[in-house]
């Protein structure tokens, strides 16, 4: 099996080679999951791809996956993935909506289950796995219960649901393990839902604890994200119980306390890690509780943070990297810093480095952290000074001396 490196550079290669008709006169055909890659790494060269999901190319591509990108969805794109063996769909029924061809027979919106059987083949029908609704619009009153019937093993489901329809989704899709409901504000039916594992929330607002209370009524619920909700943390905490299996909490841009995480752990032993690296406190130091916390507080929590960051396509002005960077920084000025090390921290310096060059006008995170190290273990002496003393038979010998130098390139202060 392909490692991944080769994986992704050979997709792209395909797909750069497939925008420009450089297989016209071959008739091959590319199977998964090759093909879902080379279908994204070429939305994101060229907006015509019709040709391509029509199987009109040279190269036949077999998708099992469809979401709309930087390209324009027409009705025919959506009617050609039948040719295809879909597992996971992006729907945009706007598209179908002034077609009559595809209104309900009492004419009230969409006619759902019409659409899903042009656009979807009757295997892609049975184990489409997972469907996002980029627009719904006016539906029939039972378009819930249509859509289960249609898609009976899906189990990710991204939608807007009115607050009393929960309790219709969880019943009509029993094999649910991810939902993600937009602008629900009240979970009221949701315990319905048994096998769920995660649950995302997008645009939710929160009031009472009786909205929230059946949560802990689900037996499998492994995750929550609660990144796009507001009144979550202050109404959970006032709920008499606790999750049975929880583990993992994405808390997003949240504006939860450091009391209230301590009263969520200590209420749930079940958790395990707690993501607030967009959070209010995403610099605290929670380095005492018994869950992994990602955020910035802690020397170890930033060097995970950078170096899953890294392995990422980036670019200078990565939000994530420069709030690291700050966050290292004010590690730096503690007194006591629990688990630095030092080879580590001059080796993820450079990475960022090599891996974001900044403008020689620009403000330089590294230089500044840099300099903060050197003031901390090489206290009341200049930078020229530090250079010239450095043991060359340290094995960190390079480092500090890389380290040095790029501190008196971007810091002026120490130039002199």
């Amino acid at each position: 099996m392909p490692v991944p490196s080769l994986v992704n550079l050979s997709s792209k290669v395909v797909a750069q080679c497939l925008a420009k008709d450089r297989y016209r006169h071959r008739n091959i055909s590319l199977g998964e999951p090759l093909s879902d890659q080379v279908f994204f790494r070429l939305t994101r060269i060229t907006r015509n791809v019709s040709h391509v999901i029509a199987k009109e190319s040279g190269l036949k591509l077999n998708l099992t996956e469809f979401h709309s990108g930087p390209f324009q969805v027409s009705p025919e794109d959506y009617e050609n993935l039948r040719l295809h063996d879909i597992r996971s769909l992006g729907l945009d029924l706007n598209k179908f909506s002034n077609d009559p061809e595809y209104r309900g027979a009492t004419k009230r919106g969409v006619d759902i289950v019409l659409v899903l059987k042009v656009c979807l083949n009757p295997d892609s029908r049975q184990y489409l796995k997972q469907l996002k609704f980029y627009y719904l619009g006016e539906l029939p009153d039972n378009w819930i219960e249509l859509l289960g019937e249609t898609l009976p093993n899906l189990q990710n489901l991204n939608c807007r649901i009115k607050d009393e329809d929960l309790g219709r989704v969880c019943k009509s899709f029993p094999n649910l393990v991810s939902l993600t409901p937009v602008l629900v504000d009240d979970l009221t039916g949701i315990r319905h839902a048994k096998n769920l594992q995660k649950l995302t929330f997008i645009k939710s607002g929160f009031k009472s604890p009786e909205q929230l209370k059946e949560l802990f009524e689900l037996p499998n619920l492994r995750a929550l994200d609660i990144s796009g909700s507001v009144g979550f943390f202050e109404n959970i905490l006032l709920c008499e119980g606790s999750f049975q299996n929880l583990k993992y909490v994405e808390c997003g841009e949240s504006h939860i306390t450091g009391t209230q995480i301590r009263t969520l752990v200590e209420r749930n032993p079940s958790l395990e890690i707690i993501h607030l690296l967009h959070a209010s406190c995403k610099f605290v130091d929670f380095s005492d509780l018994p869950v992994t916390v990602i955020n910035l507080g802690t020397f170890e929590s930033i060097m995970n943070v950078l170096r899953n960051r890294l392995d990422k396509f980036v670019l200078p002005g990565d939000e994530i990297v420069e709030n690291s960077l700050s966050g290292l920084e004010k590690v730096l000025k503690r007194r006591n810093i629990s688990g630095f090390k030092e080879y580590e921290f001059l080796k993820m310096m450079k990475e960022v480095t090599l891996k974001i060059s900044p403008e020689d006008d620009e403000e330089n995170l590294v230089a500044i952290c840099l300099h903060r190290y050197f003031k901390r273990f090489f206290p009341r002496q200049s930078m020229k000074k530090i250079i010239k003393n450095l043991d060359r038979k340290s094995p960190l010998f390079v480092k500090r001396r890389w380290a040095a130098r790029l501190v008196m390139r971007y810091l002026s202060e120490e130039s002199n």
